[in-house]
């Protein structure tokens, strides 16, 4: 289980790593795991190279699957820890005010599923909702909800 070359040994890498470590010492294809803890292989390959960060819900999969007594989970909780840093916090601030832009648009979209995903809190939701009804105020936007019975955006590109 060696870290590939040039990269940086951090927890998230060395989740990454493990998983990789677990998943062979069981005899399990990438695809065959992906089906047994009901995650995407494609998902598994880019969380085992690094290039994704694993989720709350698959390290709890993982440590369930592979009886880790919660090392996954562990890992997951330092590598969340180490993830935040100035750059990050100015990385995510400006990817939060491109998203916004979406509401300048003649039409933004909004669909039926960002009102009944589950929230990461209920404050966050309160705030978003809140955030929208100000967003009405401007007078070139109208809140329109797609549902899900209507199918998909007739220019999904353009949502």
């Amino acid at each position: 289980m060696e870290p590939h070359e040039n990269d940086e040994a951090t927890p998230s890498t060395m989740l990454g790593e493990l998983m990789r470590y677990a998943r062979e010492e069981s005899g399990l294809s990438l695809r065959t795991l992906g089906e047994e803890i009901h995650f995407p292989y494609g998902f598994l390959d880019r969380v085992e190279r690094g290039e994704q960060e694993a989720t709350e819900n698959l390290v709890k999969q993982l440590d369930s699957h592979f009886r880790t007594g919660g090392l996954f989970t562990g890992l997951f909780n330092m590598a969340q820890d180490a993830l935040i840093g100035d750059a990050d916090i100015e990385a995510w601030a400006a990817a939060r005010i491109k998203r916004q832009r979406i509401f300048e648009r003649e039409e933004p979209p909004l669909y039926e599923a960002a009102l009944k995903r589950p929230p990461l809190s209920k404050q966050v939701m309160s705030g978003q909702l809140a955030h929208l009804t100000q967003m009405t105020h401007k007078a070139h936007i109208a809140i329109q909800v797609l549902p899900f019975s209507e199918g998909l955006h007739p220019m999904p590109a353009a949502a």
